[in-house]
């Protein structure tokens, strides 16, 4: 089980390289220092721990290998410069300690007579490149140790509760109904009215005196009294209607 934290704890720390140049063909050294400075930069910012040193390898395999553990790195990243006619070249190759081989390889270049910065981005690119290469080349973090592996937990959900379901019924609004039974009364009570009306008009129109009325007055109080009872039959039937729809709404609702 110690064994095993250990090796996690390990791969959980960011990984150590190695920074050197290798050689470099019309370059000052204080060039080669500044390109340098400028990718270890970089590789910090990709997510490595960088150490600048200076190792006596011209590029063995083997030789950067027992360098690279005497360091305590877990690659070594060698640099190669090299002055043209117009441009500066680098070639940049990755070594993995543990494997002895080469993981990674590449190169840009950038005019002699301008500034490093106008290579920034190249840099940039070079150091991602290299990070994620890195990285790809360590050992699984989670290597199994003979007789620590964890013994395999099974969980079982626990079984929902039945959650009982309410249904709630709105009230039945009477709105209808009263308003309906409302307008059927007072139709009731006005056809109430009219009929008293007309019957009152009937009972005048026959007490009058024999000869006081002419033939049309008494034509014309006549056919007031029906226009009357007309009236009051038409108000006391709708009455009578709207009576009956306002029981059936109660019925029905």
């Amino acid at each position: 089980m110690m064994t095993l934290c250990l090796s996690l704890a390990l791969a959980a720390l960011p990984p150590r390289v190695a920074l050197m140049t290798a050689s470099r063909v019309n370059v000052s050294e204080r060039d080669a220092a500044a390109l340098n400075a400028r990718l270890a930069a970089e590789l910090k910012d990709a997510g490595l721990v960088v150490l600048e040193v200076n190792l006596s390898c011209q590029g063995e395999l083997a030789c950067l290998q027992a360098q690279g553990r005497g360091v305590d790195v877990e690659a070594v990243v060698s640099v190669t410069l090299a002055t043209g006619p117009r441009q500066i070249a680098v070639d940049v190759e990755t070594v993995s300690v543990r494997s002895a081989t080469s993981i990674d390889q590449r190169g840009f270049a950038w005019k002699s007579k301008q500034p490093l910065e106008s290579a920034g981005k190249s840099i940039a690119e070079c150091a991602r490149g290299i990070a994620a290469r890195v990285l790809a080349a360590r050992p699984p973090e989670t290597a199994e140790v003979a007789g620590d592996r964890p013994a395999k937990v099974e969980l079982t959900p626990a079984p929902l509760a039945a959650v009982p379901v309410v249904v709630v019924t709105p009230p039945v609004s009477r709105v209808p109904e009263v308003i309906t039974g409302g307008a059927a009364l007072a139709l009731g009570v006005a056809a109430a009215v009219l009929t008293g009306l007309a019957v009152d008009q009937q009972a005048r129109l026959a007490a009058e005196p024999p000869y006081s009325l002419t033939l049309e007055q008494a034509t014309a109080r006549r056919d007031a009294a029906n226009g009357t009872f007309t009236a009051a039959g038409v108000t006391g039937g709708t009455a009578g209607a709207l009576a009956i729809t306002s029981l059936l709404l109660f019925i029905v609702r």
